[in-house]
């Protein structure tokens, strides 16, 4: 079977099908929200195929976007498990973030009204509402297409096609056709060899015999900055950063201190000491270099005496203690707190 797509760039790809008959379109080609986002756009009389699905307490309750502890359910067997997972298996180390409260509820409020007994149950209907949610929102997009352009999207592979037959079709214009060969040619001419010859070219790629992508630099850069302000900054803070590694970490610990890694205003270390949080307090009294805010407000070393004044030191940690890093190259790593919570930082990569 001949597998046809439709190329974005060289990693992405607007559509693919399958022969004839088959053909995948992404809905994020014509709506570019998250699905929380477009259902709550949506009012009731709009969830057609839920509704038909769904009635009462229930449709209430599965018209808006659940959530799910992805992370938690890293083998199959856990679809057996009973009762709802707790809050904290919800976290999202991709996103670095945790369930908000009141969706942790919800999601409690399900289990409990639909009669869930485990996981699998819990996944089963996750999936089927996603499926069902969506379908209604591209419905109803569908709908306002067909009420304002007489135009379905279902016909198009994404938004920009269909805005283009829409202009089409209410302006009233025609467009000439260029289908005069040697008029193509002269529009066409010479475009690869202008491009790869300037001096903003990068690089490129052969996709087949057809299209070739280039990827260049940018043409026009304003300088409407003073430049100098940020190197001057840099400079400054290079300073601060050499000063706090040699006169406060390098003096305190000694050899027990370890760099992992630096970076323009962040330093990560590995101390050996007994009690490193009563260690900064006693540095912090003498030498005044910490912004204790973001610690837990019941910790005995939170303080707000330095509450975002520049040039003093935050624990990213907030307070708990690392007890595994990673560090593979320049801005990418990654750590784990005690509590299981973490970070990670990876630029450039998605």
């Amino acid at each position: 079977m001949n597998v046809n797509v439709i190329p974005n760039n060289m990693e992405k790809y607007i559509s693919f099908s399958l022969g004839k008959n088959l053909v995948f379109i992404d809905s994020i080609q014509f709506m570019a929200s998250s699905l929380e986002a477009l259902v709550s756009n949506l009012s009731p009389e709009d969830f057609r195929i839920v509704g038909k699905r769904w009635k009462g307490e229930d449709f209430n309750l599965v018209t808006q976007k659940g959530v799910f502890p992805y992370e938690f359910l890293d083998d199959i067997s856990k679809l057996n498990t009973e009762g709802l997972p707790s809050k904290d298996k919800f976290y999202s180390s991709l996103y670095e973030s945790e369930v908000k409260e009141e969706d942790y509820q919800r999601a409690q409020k399900v289990w409990d009204h639909f009669k869930m007994k485990t996981m699998r149950d819990y996944h089963d209907l996750y999936l089927e509402t996603d499926v069902l949610l969506l379908a209604d929102v591209f419905e109803n997009f569908r709908r306002t297409c067909l009420e304002s352009y007489e135009l379905d999207p279902a016909h198009y592979v994404s938004a920009p096609s269909l805005s283009w037959d829409a202009f089409l079709k209410k302006s009233g214009e025609e467009i000439e056709l260029v289908s005069d060969m040697d008029m193509f040619q002269f529009f066409e001419k010479d475009d690869l060899l202008k491009l790869t010859a300037s001096p903003c070219f990068q690089s490129h790629r052969i996709m087949n015999e057809n299209l070739i992508v280039v990827k260049r630099m940018k043409e026009v850069l304003t300088l409407n900055k003073p430049c100098y302000v940020g190197m001057s900054i840099l400079d400054l803070s290079k300073t601060l950063m050499y000063d706090f590694h040699y006169n406060t970490i390098k003096k305190e610990y000694g050899n027990c201190s370890r760099l992992l890694f630096t970076d323009t205003d962040s330093l990560m270390y590995e101390l050996k000491t007994d009690d490193v949080y009563e260690d900064f307090k006693r540095i912090g009294e003498e030498q005044d270099c910490w912004d204790n805010s973001d610690y837990p407000k019941d910790s005995p070393y939170y303080s707000t005496h330095n509450k975002k004044v520049i040039g003093k030191f935050k624990d990213e940690a907030e307070g708990v203690p690392i007890i595994e890093f990673v560090g593979l190259r320049s801005k990418m790593y990654s750590y784990v707190k005690e509590n299981g919570g973490g970070g990670m930082t990876a630029k450039g990569v998605k």
